[in-house]
C-alpha cells in the first residue's frame, strides 16, 4: 500500500473542500492568518532595525498593504472561478492578472525581500556606525536597492522579459543619458542654492571635516539611493500602471506615494506645517519631473542621473540637508540667515524652498517641450 503524504490527508481537509477548492469561510480565516503572519514577519523586524526616520510613516502603510494582500488572497480563488461575475476585478480580457494587482504584489514582495536583506546588513551597519557613518549609510541603502532589483527581475522573468525592458539597457545611449541627468540635477540644485543666496538666505563657511573621500562615498551612496528609488517608482510598477491608467494618472498616483514615503525623514517630520507643505509640493514635483525623464527616453538612465545629481549636489557639494536627512559632509556648510523658511528651506534643505518649486516647474515645462530624436526602446 502506498503511503499517504502529509498534504494528501487529513491536512488538506483543513483548507480544501471535497472538490479541491478553498471555501469562502476558510478563505477569510486564511486571510486573517496570512495578515498576522505578514505582520509578525515584516513589521517587527523593520521596527527593531530601522529605528527612527521614515519608518514611522512606512510601517503603517506596510500594514495596510499586508491587509489588502491578505484580503485579496482570501477572495481570489472564489471570484476567479469560471463564469463568476466578479472575475474582471482580478483578471483582464486576456485572463492575465490586472496591472494594479501586479503592482501591489510587487510592493509586497519588495518589502519582504528588503526585510530579509536588512537583517544581515543591519548587523554589519551597526558595527560600522561609530567609525564610518557614511559607509554605514551606504550599506543600509544597499538592502532596499538590491530588493528592488531582485523583485523586478523576478516579476519580469514571469513575463519572459529582462531588466533591459524596464530601462536598464546598458549601452552608450544609457551612459550618455545618465551623465546628462547628473549634470541636470547638479544644475537644478545649484541654481536653487545661488538664487536663495542672492536673496540673502544664507552664506557658506568652509567645513574642515570635508574631504574628497567623503565626496566619493557620498556619490556612491546617492547612486545606490537613486537606483533604488527609480527602480521602485519609475521601474516595473510605474510602467505597469502606464499600461492600464495612462501617463498622468500614473504620475499623480506614484508622486503621491513617493511624497508620503519621504514624510518620515527627520527634517520633514519635525517641520512646521507651512514648511512641510512646500516640501510636499517640491517632492511631488520632483517625482513628476523624474517620471517625465522616463517617459521622454523610455530608459531609467536619465531619471537615475537627475536623482543622483539632485541629492549629491544638495548634500556633499552645497552642504544642505537632503530631503530633511542629515549626515552628509562636504567642503562647505551653509549658515542660514534670519529669513522665512519658505525661502531658505530651513531644516529640510533646498527642497523646502519656494524657489525650488519655481525652478522644478520650469524644468518640467522644458522636459514637456523637449522632443528627443529617438526614445530608447521599451
Amino acid at each position: 500500500m502506498a503511503e499517504t503524504g502529509l498534504w494528501e490527508f487529513p491536512l488538506k481537509n483543513l483548507f480544501l473542500d471535497p472538490g479541491g477548492r478553498l471555501p469562502v469561510r476558510r478563505n477569510v480565516l486564511m486571510a486573517i492568518l496570512l495578515f498576522l503572519l505578514l505582520d509578525l514577519a515584516l513589521y517587527l523586524p523593520l521596527k527593531a532595525l530601522a529605528g527612527a526616520g521614515h519608518v514611522e510613516v512606512f510601517l503603517p502603510l506596510l500594514r495596510i498593504l499586508c491587509a489588502i494582500g491578505a484580503g485579496a488572497a482570501a477572495v481570489f480563488h472564489f471570484v476567479t472561478r469560471e463564469g463568476h461575475s466578479w472575475k474582471w476585478v482580478f483578471l483582464d480580457a486576456k485572463e492575465g492578472l490586472r496591472s494594479g494587482w501586479r503592482v501591489m504584489l510587487f510592493f509586497l514582495a519588495y518589502v519582504i525581500a528588503w526585510t530579509f536583506l536588512l537583517l544581515p546588513m543591519g548587523i554589519v551597519a551597526l558595527a560600522l556606525k561609530a567609525e564610518r557613518p557614511l559607509a554605514t549609510m551606504t550599506l543600509e541603502a544597499l538592502a532596499p536597492a538590491l530588493a528592488a532589483l531582485l523583485v523586478s527581475l523576478a516579476f519580469l522573468s514571469l513575463e519572459h522579459r529582462s531588466l533591459a525592458s524596464i530601462g536598464f539597457r546598458m549601452d552608450r545611449a544609457w551612459t550618455r543619458n545618465l551623465v546628462f541627468g547628473v549634470l541636470f540635477g547638479l544644475l537644478l540644485m545649484g541654481a536653487t542654492a545661488f538664487a536663495i543666496r542672492g536673496l540673502g538666505g544664507f552664506h557658506w563657511t568652509f567645513n574642515e571635516q570635508g574631504s574628497f573621500v567623503s565626496l566619493a562615498l557620498g556619490f556612491l551612496l546617492f547612486l545606490v539611493v537613486a537606483v533604488h528609488e527609480e527602480t521602485v517608482f519609475r521601474g516595473y510598477p510605474f510602467q505597469r500602471l502606464l499600461d492600464s491608467l495612462g501617463p498622468w494618472p500614473t504620475q499623480i498616483l506614484l508622486a503621491l506615494v513617493f511624497t508620503i514615503v519621504h514624510w518620515g525623514n527627520p527634517g520633514i517630520r519635525d517641520a512646521s506645517f507651512a514648511l512641510k507643505a512646500w516640501t510636499t509640493l517640491n517632492i511631488a514635483l520632483a517625482a513628476v519631473l523624474l517620471g517625465l525623464c522616463y517617459l521622454k527616453t523610455r530608459s531609467l538612465a536619465l531619471p537615475i542621473g537627475v536623482h543622483l545629481g539632485w541629492n549629491w549636489a544638495q548634500g556633499h557639494l552645497l552642504g544642505f540637508q537632503v530631503s530633511g536627512t542629515s549626515g552628509v559632509e562636504g567642503f562647505w556648510k551653509p549658515v542660514l540667515a534670519n529669513k522665512p523658511q519658505w525661502l531658505t528651506g530651513g531644516p529640510v534643505g533646498l527642497e523646502g524652498s519656494a524657489l525650488c518649486s519655481v525652478l522644478v516647474l520650469l524644468a518640467i515645462l522644458a522636459l514637456m517641450l523637449w522632443k528627443p530624436k529617438q526614445p530608447a526602446p521599451a
